[in-house]
């Protein structure tokens, strides 16, 4: 086998620009997205057409919420809406009138996008809206309890209100600790989680075409030639596998210490832990290059395939948006099938979530069973050819 291994080294030079291209590709993308402003904020137009003063408090809360830019306008700009925000919420006549008469007022959020600036832009508004919701209840509250004790009560839901908004707006955010005691960083989260989706999207198209070689070899009769050397065949095959997995993890490390000390990422006492289920990841995907390669006919057919297949397990895996996005119980489904989705889990927890490997157990036991069995029947049909 290692006969067999330092010939593939050798001959790999292919592999290796392959490798190249793709960790080159991956920080570059991460690069880009790194690069923009990690603080952005989509804007919002209010369109207040009720034009009373509990509209303008509600407009009042959206402005000052964080999470978005807002525009406060008398009418709705649709070239705005088409060119320059993210969505126009239009608050329609009557809101003062069905918040007196208990009754859910019209919000309209105009928007020609149906992304996450979107998405966030609901999130905000409900919030806005609950927490004006919640000032005016209190308000009210305390008017009401000012009239009972015989306390003069003009003014003091104005005065009550804007009380609250004066005190909630100074305190300070709210900060995320950690069940490890650590304080959560989302900008730093967002970087883990780009950089690790782009780890394991990338190097499955390294590790798979290096392990699929053996059908180029096949079409120059060098697979053939190499059989009736005195090696098992068994030797043979698991020494290019081997070869997959070290160009693999060539590539994984890489990317790793990239993240670490170009983009700034934390992995602390977390890097071995990665590095442990990055390389079962790598392993799976060697496996996984095995298994399609014994039904590839050709290189051409091969490239078709292997491109189409692991580009869908990447977005089935979660590696190009969070799979808490997906609601199609389909979909879920079938990234219980992708080795994608369960190195990904269990590297975004230890990175992101500083867990130990030993509580992602499951997502390991997962990707151990589906490299073996893509190893399983790969080795049994080329060994039987």
């Amino acid at each position: 086998m290692l006969t067999i291994m330092y010939r593939r080294l050798w001959m790999q030079s292919q592999s290796y620009k392959i490798m190249l291209a793709m960790t080159l590709i991956a920080l570059v993308i991460n690069f880009a997205f790194a690069g923009m402003n990690q603080n952005y904020e989509p804007a919002l137009d209010v369109v207040d057409l009720d034009g009373t003063v509990m509209s303008a408090e509600f407009a009042a809360r959206l402005s000052a919420a964080e999470g978005q830019k807002v525009t406060v306008l008398d009418a709705l700009d649709e070239k705005r809406v088409q060119m320059k925000v993210a969505g126009a919420l239009v608050i329609h006549e009557g809101f003062s009138a069905a918040l007196m008469n208990g009754e859910t007022p019209r919000l309209e959020l105009v928007s020609l996008k149906q992304d996450a600036e979107v998405m966030t832009l609901e999130y905000n508004i409900e919030r806005a809206f609950d927490q004006f919701m919640a000032y005016r209840s209190l308000a009210l509250d305390f008017e009401a309890a000012a009239a009972e004790a015989g306390v003069e009560v003009d003014g003091a839901y104005e005065r009550t209100y804007s009380r609250l908004v004066e005190v909630n707006d100074a305190r300070e955010t709210l900060k995320v600790v950690t069940e490890g005691g650590s304080q959560r960083d989302l900008n730093a989260e967002i970087g883990m989680y780009r950089i690790l989706g782009f780890l394991i999207m990338f190097t499955a198209f390294t590790t798979v075409i290096a392990a699929a070689e053996i059908v180029e070899e096949k079409q120059y009769y060098t697979w053939q030639r190499t059989l009736v050397a005195p090696v098992r065949r068994l030797d043979i095959i698991a020494g290019h596998v081997a070869v997959a997995f070290v160009v693999g993890m060539i590539q994984l490390v890489v990317t790793l210490l990239a993240g670490q000390y170009v983009f700034g990422l934390e992995y602390g006492a977390n890097m071995g832990s990665l590095l442990a289920v990055g390389a079962l990841y790598i392993l799976s995907m060697g496996a996984f290059g095995l298994f399609v390669t014994s039904f590839a006919k050709s290189p051409n057919a091969l490239g078709g395939i292997v491109s189409i297949l692991l580009t869908s397990m990447a977005m089935l895996g979660g590696c190009m948006w969070p799979l808490e996005m997906v609601s199609s119980k389909i979909l879920i489904a079938l990234s219980w099938i992708t080795p994608h989705r369960w190195a990904f889990d269990a590297m975004r927890a230890i990175g992101a979530d500083d867990v130990t490997l030993a509580s992602q157990s499951f997502e390991l036991m997962m990707l151990a069973g589906m490299t073996v069995l893509m190893m399983g029947v790969g080795v049994l049909r080329l060994r039987d050819e």
